[in-house]
């Protein structure tokens, strides 16, 4: 249908044209083979035409279903991100649970007996408890433990205060 009006087109313009040139008012007929093969030309390209119409189609399609699949694996992260984000704040509070343990196992000890685990705790663990004590409690701890480990514990206690919470 398209094709009929622009062959019909083009028809009047070649007609125009020739009179303007001042050529025989004969108008062309449809058989004309300069008609012809410009007829042929146009469908030829509105082939092609219609043929990136639909690659552009298929591809448009392609992207949308891309952009869903996107869409669903950012909606699966975010989901996996609160889990672990869950689970983690669990473990949180169940490190913090078993600390608060430690510390009231350590103030019901005896002095000596707590210095003797405390010296063999790691570092960040010990400064921790000994952090949660009374300041004469934790004293009282350091003093039984040997000498180079309270002091090593001593100095990490004063920079972790001196830093702040």
């Amino acid at each position: 249908m398209r094709l009929a009006a622009i062959s019909g087109a083009l028809v009047v313009v070649l007609a125009t044209a020739s009179l303007a040139h001042g050529r025989s008012t004969h108008r062309p007929t449809v058989g004309a083979p300069g008609l012809q093969q410009l007829a042929v030309e146009l469908q030829t390209r509105e082939r092609a035409l219609q043929r990136r119409e639909m690659a552009i189609e298929d591809k448009e399609a392609d992207l949308r279903a891309i952009e869903t699949r996107l869409m669903n694996r950012l909606a699966e992260l975010t989901e996996l991100r609160e889990s672990i984000d869950g689970r983690l704040t669990q473990l949180d509070d169940a490190e913090e649970a078993t600390r608060q343990d430690l510390v009231r196992m350590v103030q019901s000890m005896r002095t000596s007996e707590a210095g003797a685990v405390v010296a063999h705790l790691e570092d960040e663990l010990a400064v921790d408890v000994l952090d949660r004590m009374s300041a004469t409690r934790a004293g009282r701890v350091l003093a039984t433990m040997p000498p180079r480990r309270a002091a090593q514990l001593a100095e990490r206690l004063t920079a972790q205060a001196e830093a702040g919470p």
